[in-house]
């Protein structure tokens, strides 16, 4: 798979949240289980897929987060509630 630029992965989710929270207008936050390289890339895809079927994605994540369980079940919220 070709590089998409810098690959930043964190596994912990919990120490985003608080970052997502800290700030009055954040950009949005997609987060993926622990799987392996080709699984992640997989559900990044279907993550910003499902985005785009609510709109435009980067309007549709602002403050808020997108979860993406391993089996590609997709759950959207305020980050408020994160």
């Amino acid at each position: 798979m070709p590089r998409r630029g810098p690959r930043y992965r964190h596994q912990n989710a919990i120490d985003f949240r608080k970052l997502v929270g800290a700030e009055e207008l954040r950009p949005g936050l997609i987060i993926l289980p622990s799987v392996g390289r080709e699984k992640s890339w997989e559900l990044l895809e279907a993550a910003i897929a499902h985005l785009d079927e609510l709109g435009a994605p980067a309007d549709v994540l602002v403050n808020h987060v997108l979860e993406i369980d391993v089996a590609g079940n997709c759950t959207l919220y305020e980050r408020s509630s994160a």
